[in-house]
């Protein structure tokens, strides 16, 4: 049964004891928290994350909070166990070790109750580095299947969706284990949702995503291809069906992961992603170039395929 409340706020939350209590008072000091719900799925914590979480409810009674336990592993199969739990018209997925800035649900809610015909609302993040640095990662205004294809504008921390699209669009895919919030978006997107930008404000009021050491060391590709290769095999099939014009996006990312792979020494792999990279209006000559440019650099290679293939969608 749905509420009168406004967006579900999701998080899925694995051996995180340590940052949780962080992560829910950033939300806890929200103004007008009567006008969300939030949903904590444990997804078979084996510290004491279960044990913290019930600690914060007591100590904020105001907050509708629920736990639930998510026995299938993986981020995906917890988040889609919170949106089966959500009864509201707009659900936001939440990470257990990021933080929201003061201001942020308010313009959110602000944003939904102005344009209530609109099916995604998006926003930049402010995200962290261990060593304390900080850099904007922006959130696209036009031509988003475009930027989402070339650089992930619907990471999970960026934007709010209409609960019934993406059940529409059966929620998170739990068969694969990496770049899922990828794969994902690209199916909100090809369905040409409504969407609204949410102007960035004051940092303060910004959603911050923090980078642990952890996560950093644990960032190489090569030692798990078939992650990332699924995505891409997935994405790969929407688009055919969809937006076929845009498959050309999916071989540059092919090429760039192969140049990844290179980079980190993988070479059998390299050489073998890089042999099914080009495709139509991609062809070996861009794959060759994109990949060398990532091989040799790191990045660099979406400028310049942003310039020789289509980006009108």
């Amino acid at each position: 049964m749905m509420t009168d409340k406004a967006v579900s706020i999701i998080i899925p939350v694995y051996n995180r004891a340590e940052t949780i209590c962080r992560c829910l008072d950033s939300i806890a000091l929200q103004r007008s928290i009567d006008r969300f719900e939030l949903i904590i799925v444990d997804n078979n914590s084996t510290d004491n994350s279960v044990d913290e979480i019930i600690r914060w409810q007591k100590e904020h009674p105001s907050v509708k909070s629920l736990i639930a336990e998510e026995k299938k592993q993986g981020a995906a199969s917890a988040r889609n166990a919170g949106l089966a739990l959500a009864t509201t018209s707009y659900v936001m997925f939440f990470d257990s070790d990021d933080e929201m800035m003061q201001g942020h649900l308010e313009r959110l809610i602000n944003g939904i109750e102005a344009n209530p015909d609109a099916n995604l609302l998006g926003w930049s993040t402010l995200c962290e580095l261990p060593d304390g640095r900080k850099y904007l990662t922006p959130y696209a205004k036009d031509r988003l299947l475009f930027n989402h294809l070339a650089q992930a504008i619907l990471s999970t921390e960026h934007y709010a969706v209409k609960t019934s699209l993406i059940k529409e669009i059966g929620g998170w895919n739990e068969t694969l284990k990496g770049w899922d919030d990828y794969e994902l978006g690209v199916r909100i997107l090809v369905k040409r949702p409504k969407s609204i930008y949410l102007p960035d404000g004051a940092e303060s009021s910004l959603v911050r995503p923090r980078f642990t050491q952890e996560s950093i060391t644990g960032s190489l590709f090569s030692p798990t291809p078939e992650k990332w290769e699924a995505a891409l095999d997935c994405i790969e099939e929407t688009l055919r069906q969809f937006c076929p014009e845009a498959l050309c996006w999916v071989g540059f990312r092919r090429a760039v992961l192969a140049g990844l792979y290179a980079r980190e020494g993988a070479t059998a792999d390299a050489t073998r992603l890089l042999a099914v990279a080009p495709c139509k209006e991609f062809n070996r000559s861009y794959a060759h170039i994109c990949y060398g440019i990532t091989r040799l650099f790191g990045r660099g290679a979406r400028a310049i395929a942003s310039r020789i293939l289509p980006t009108d969608f």
